[in-house]
Parts: structure tokens; sequence; C-alpha cells
């Protein structure tokens, strides 16, 4: 993500919206935490984040107020572990994307050489 980060851009990018709050559901402080900052991650960087590392502290701060659970409940989420993984898929389902097929990168082949003919 951005190096630098405004006060402004975590709330903008890190603002849950009610529907989001009702789909997150209850979960563990970890779990709940680490949910919230996968999906809102995802949709300003269009991909989740491989570690905490990757999220700004103030957006862990700013979540998990949203959330009432301490911030230092994240160190507890596994980032590669099952219950990610799932958070993952449901966050995809939650927002209409699914991971690529073969297929899909077939369409895409085909795609790209017809606009080829088409730039020719």
């Amino acid at each position: 993500m951005k190096p630098e980060w405004t006060t402004e851009t975590i709330i903008a990018h890190f603002t849950l919206q009610s529907e989001e709050r009702a789909w997150l559901g209850n979960n563990e402080a970890h779990n709940h935490l680490g949910k919230a900052l996968q999906l809102k991650f995802f949709q300003y960087e269009g991909r989740f984040a491989e570690g905490l590392y990757e999220i700004p502290e103030e957006a862990i701060v700013y979540v998990a107020q949203q959330l009432h659970v301490n911030e230092q409940a994240i160190g507890e989420y596994e980032w590669r572990g099952r219950t990610s993984k799932d958070h993952r898929r449901d966050i995809r389902k939650y927002l209409g994307f699914r991971p690529a097929t073969a297929q899909d990168k077939v369409a895409l082949q085909c795609q790209l050489r017809q606009n080829e003919l088409k730039c020719l």
C-alpha cells in the first residue's frame, strides 16, 4: 500500500459501511478484525494483503475502533491459515469476484488476439 497515509485517506478507504458490518457477523476479535481489514484492503488494492506489514497501523486502529475490538488482537490473526483462506473466499463471493480459471485464460487470450488484429 501507499507509504504515506493521511487521516482522510484512511477514513475514505477503511470506513466500514453498515451493510459490510452486518455481513462481517461476529467472530473472535482477531478474526473479526482480520476479516474486516482483508475486505477493506481488497476493495482498495484489488488484491488481498499478504500479511499485516501491508496494512497501515492507522488503518488497523481505525477499523478496530469501528468494530469495538482491541487493535492488538490482529497479532493473533493467521494471514496464511485456513480461516484467512475462508475469509478471502467469503470476501470474493460477497464482492462478486471469483478466481480465474483455465477457461478464463483461453478467453482472454482470444480477446487479446482479436484486439491485435483490429490494431493492424
